[in-house]
């Protein structure tokens, strides 16, 4: 068998976006895909069809008035002659799979997006762990030290202050979360 379409019923005619069968009767196959499908046709399925197999995957094709990618989910084999086993033709079955293929599109990309915001919200925590920490630990340590009494004057006046200033910078870090809250 050529390549020559033979015959394209109407759900392919709609595919194509060919509004009359006889448009695409005689044409190359190999028109109705765009250059990134023909050499899977040239090198696989063809081959494969024509040795007796069926061969079954994604393929494009071209919508003719728009030039828009059609994705489908096609079947192709060969069909013989029951008398002498000899090929009549290529034939190809194709399913319209261009909005499923755009929703798992639209569904990595929202998928890419979330684990990006993820990954900023961790790095958010982390940051914020750590800022708060700080002076939570000077807090902390100072405050120990002074209930133990074991600090002179001048150490337990540092230990207030240190403990003071501490305290304001995590205020302060706490009202700009409560601020930036809000604002999210």
């Amino acid at each position: 068998p050529g390549r020559k379409l033979q015959y394209l019923n109407r759900a392919g005619c709609r595919l194509v976006g060919i509004e009359n069968p006889d448009e695409a009767v005689g044409r190359d196959i190999l028109d109705f895909h765009p250059e990134e499908s023909r050499e899977l046709i040239r090198g696989t399925i063809q081959p494969l069809a024509r040795s007796g197999a069926f061969w079954r995957g994604e393929l494009q094709l071209v919508h003719f008035p728009t030039g828009s990618p059609v994705d489908t989910l096609a079947t192709a084999f060969l069909i013989r002659r029951p008398e002498t086993g000899d090929p009549i033709c290529l034939a190809a079955f194709m399913r319209d799979i261009t909005s499923q293929k755009c929703a798992e599109a639209a569904l990595r990309s929202a998928k890419g997006e979330a684990e990006a915001a993820n990954r900023v919200k961790d790095e958010f925590l982390a940051i914020v762990s750590h800022e708060l920490r700080t002076p939570l630990n000077a807090i902390v340590g100072w405050t120990h030290l002074l209930m133990q009494g074991k600090l002179d004057k001048r150490q337990s006046e540092r230990a207030v202050k240190t403990i003071d200033r501490n305290a304001t910078a995590q205020t302060a870090i706490i009202s700009e979360l409560l601020d930036v809250s809000r604002i999210i």
